[in-house]
């Protein structure tokens, strides 16, 4: 699936930079700076919080998403959802497997369930096969006591391949 290539906020930094040099604006191109730098600084600030929540890795085509433990909180699922899905739109770098690692994971909740079954559905759009690893018996003795519905455990069992 080809998805156009847009300029990432970087190289409209860049791109505006470069007008505002062209045009002699010192001004335009101090503020253009203190922007890029205080964009730089957010990003940094959200790296550090994803990192406190998830972990992601990309290794030979497989993207893997490791929640950190014990629990899999709402914030950390939303995290999850909102950089598997711009991962899934942005056509650099390709991934055909999408790997969720569990084994740091103690304790889930139906949003986290929830969770795993949307990315599931929206990276089949995509073609991008879904893995789930490192399930501990008791989660998954947890996930098989909730009171979900069958829509829901049925999801959980395909996440699981099960």
């Amino acid at each position: 699936m080809n998805h156009p290539t847009m300029p990432t906020p970087p190289e409209q930094l860049l791109e505006e930079l470069f007008r505002r040099l062209d045009a002699g604006d010192e001004a335009g191109i101090i503020g253009v700076l203190r922007e890029g730098r205080a964009r730089l600084r957010t990003e940094e600030r959200q790296r550090d919080q994803r990192a406190q929540t998830v972990r992601f890795h990309f290794e030979n085509g497989a993207l893997t998403v490791r929640p950190v433990g014990p629990r899999l909180t709402d914030r950390a699922a939303l995290i999850i959802r909102t950089e598997v899905n711009q991962r899934l739109l942005d056509p650099r770098p390709v991934f055909h497997t999408l790997s969720v690692d569990f084994r740091d994971v103690t304790t889930l909740n139906a949003a986290a369930l929830t969770l795993f079954a949307d990315l599931r559905r929206n990276a089949t759009v995509f073609g991008v096969r879904t893995v789930g690893t490192g399930v501990a018996p008791e989660v998954e003795k947890q996930l098989r006591r909730f009171r979900l519905g069958q829509g829901r455990r049925r999801a959980w069992s395909r996440l699981l391949g099960s």
